[in-house]
């Protein structure tokens, strides 16, 4: 009896002792890299036709926003949203109205520059404006505009 004893007791030492060495390592710490895959193939790299984040995540770093929330904050909010494709925005009208300012010095892959025109026309695409010619194969962030009564450039 006493050799049952005193081995359930070295049980529960170690696992003790496990448990208190294992919740240490896991203490969270700031900084470091976070590597992180996917296991399956995107669909396409049409991220306006694509819901999922299969194909969405490994497609963002080739294309551009106008904004975006800033990477480096922790917490996501209105202060955190940083311009990319747009050097500032302003809401007006009583924030009926959304105005973007472009940067300059963007150009495509071919060396046309960026305008307005540009955003006017991938937004009208999305929310299927009236009168678009171009149509996409599914798409699954309609609803997202459905209160956007124009968009002028």
């Amino acid at each position: 009896m006493s050799q049952q004893i005193s081995g359930l007791t070295i049980f529960v030492l170690l696992s003790v002792l496990f448990i208190g060495a294992a919740s240490a390592a896991q203490a969270p710490k700031p900084g470091g890299v976070l590597n992180a895959t996917l296991i399956e193939a995107p669909p396409s790299f049409s991220i306006h036709e694509e819901a999922t984040i299969g194909a969405v995540w490994p497609a963002m770093p080739c294309y551009n926003n106008l904004v975006l929330f800033d990477p480096l904050k922790k917490q996501e909010s209105p202060d955190s949203i940083i311009g990319e494709l747009a050097e500032r925005w302003t809401l007006q009208d009583g924030g009926r109205s959304l105005v973007f300012f472009l940067r300059k010095d963007v150009k495509w892959h071919d060396g046309r520059p960026f305008t307005s025109q540009d955003v006017k026309h991938t937004f009208d695409v999305v929310r299927e404006a009236p009168g678009m010619t171009v149509k996409l194969r599914v798409n699954p962030r309609q609803l997202w505009y459905e209160n956007i009564a124009s968009i002028s450039a």
